[in-house]
């Protein structure tokens, strides 16, 4: 394989030989890192590489990682360019559209890197090896990660990184021992700034949601709309304060469904409605039996163009579905900062979203003055899709902090795991206990990690752990943990 002009790469990222998809990649300045990590993205995506099936090193045979590897030095040149240099992402601020067909790529590259370290360290190479590692790493390390898909992509790389890592580490010299733990260190003295990301987030709904008002296709949202029961539904307010709070819930929430969420949930719920007509003041009963009548097509809906309504909408409707947006969508990305705003020991408790009424609030007033009732149902149609995007489901906040106290939990771990390899050469053996290391201490715990030599040359390791999990090691799973996600 030819060297690569990254200049050429820079300008379009279509280069002849790479195929058209990558036309929508981002176009990157020479003086920045990314223009040469999209130029190792690109090699790996290229055609040389279409017989390699990326994977663990264990699921292949050598001859096919060995001609792998024969075509990799171009990939590591362009690694090692774009680690000299500052990197920041060339593309415009971020929005909930921006696409980042990049990042695919660079799990290739991840994944190239292990398996010709791999067969570096087979062949007897451990100074190529390691620099294959380390060279992976910082590139890595130095991804920008303006949203939290683009950071959760970053820590599978970093997982899969490190997993490599501490295989090898028995088999690696001490030069290439102490070059690896001066990069494990790195890494767990500088974990990703989530918090960074979570703001980052918010802002590029914010950029967004104008835009989304104009033309809800955007985000891929089937063009049609629930049936009309603003009428019906505003008459119904009128008489609020009439309702019992009981039905006034059971009407707020199937209000507030989208049309295929909760089906069974919705067809429960007019049951309880049906049922509880006595409790309707007389002077409503019509309008409640309208209401239930609407309620039973929004099940079913008809079609109807989305787009065709965002049309109509004037400046003011505009404006007050973009606030109604605002308030559906940013609960989650604010209760998601929130969470990661605990101390860090807190990570593993489960997230409690605290209760926000203030959209609740607005569609109760806009009922009760009979304004903006349609304009309020197109948005939160919009705000269920959004959501949908951002991954609001189940519990998010609880999860994202668990993978993110997980990964740096093992982060440390695995300077720890690199310390003891580096006295294993020098004294040629383990260290009967963690003091001849430094005795280190888990930040998380504050307690000294558990440590117990089980053969001459193996070990187990473990963090002692926090509240709500027992311990944490190389192998520990959030899966394992977590009964929700059995």
């Amino acid at each position: 394989m030819a060297p690569v002009d990254v200049v050429f790469l820079c300008a379009a990222i279509a280069f002849s030989g790479y195929g058209q998809s990558f036309r929508f990649w981002p176009k990157a300045s020479p003086d920045n890192g990314y223009a040469y990590y999209l130029a190792a993205g690109s090699l790996a995506e290229s055609p040389d590489w279409r017989g390699f099936r990326s994977g663990m090193p264990k699921k292949k045979g050598m001859q096919v990682l060995r001609q792998e590897a024969a075509h990799a030095d171009d990939i590591l040149a362009q690694l090692k360019k774009g680690n000299a240099l500052p990197v920041y992402d060339p593309q415009e601020p971020e929005t909930l559209i921006t696409l980042h067909p990049e990042y695919a790529a660079f799990k290739k590259v991840v994944r190239i890197a292990c398996d010709v370290a791999y067969v570096k360290a087979a062949d007897g190479d451990k100074d190529a090896a390691s620099q294959w590692l380390v060279q992976a790493d910082r590139f890595v390390g130095r991804l920008p990660t303006p949203t939290m898909f683009s950071l959760l992509v970053n820590d599978a790389m970093k997982t899969l990184l490190r997993q490599t890592t501490l295989e090898f580490l028995p088999c690696l010299g001490l030069a290439q021992l102490k070059e690896q733990l001066g990069e494990l260190e790195a890494i767990a003295d500088h974990p990703s700034d989530v918090e960074a990301t979570c703001k980052s987030d918010l802002e590029a709904m914010d950029r967004s949601i104008n835009q989304i008002v104009a033309d809800p296709t955007i985000l891929g949202l089937p063009d049609e709309e629930v049936p009309d029961i603003t009428a019906s539904f505003g008459k119904l307010m009128e008489g609020w304060n009439g309702l019992s709070p009981a039905l006034s819930e059971v009407i707020e929430k199937i209000m507030r469904s989208a049309p295929d969420e909760t089906q069974k949930d919705d067809v429960a719920g007019l049951k309880y409605l049906a049922a509880s007509e006595p409790q309707v003041p007389v002077p409503l009963r019509g309008e409640f039996h309208k209401f239930l009548e609407d309620m039973q097509s929004v099940i079913q809906p008809s079609k109807y163009k989305l787009s065709d309504y965002a049309k109509s909408l004037d400046p003011a409707s505009k404006a007050h579905a973009a606030l109604i947006i605002r308030l559906a969508c940013e609960t989650t990305a604010k209760s998601m900062m929130a969470a990661f705003q605990r101390p860090e020991r807190s990570w593993w408790i489960a997230w409690r979203r605290p209760p926000d009424e203030t959209l609740t609030d607005q569609m109760t007033k806009d009922g009760r003055q009979l304004r903006f009732l349609k304009v309020d149902m197109f948005a939160l149609q919009i705000s269920q899709v959004i959501g949908n995007l951002s991954g609001d489901s189940g519990d998010p906040e609880t999860e994202a902090s668990r993978v993110f106290l997980l990964g740096r939990e093992k982060a440390r771990l695995a300077v720890v795991d690199a310390k003891i390899w580096a006295f294993d050469k020098v004294q040629h053996r383990l260290p009967t206990s963690l003091k001849q290391i430094g005795n280190p201490v888990d930040p998380l715990s504050r307690r000294p990690y558990s440590y117990r030599r089980t053969s001459s040359t193996t070990y187990e390791l473990a963090a002692v752990g926090v509240p709500g999990i027992e311990k944490i090691d190389a192998d520990t799973k959030l899966s394992q943990q977590d009964p929700a996600r059995r």
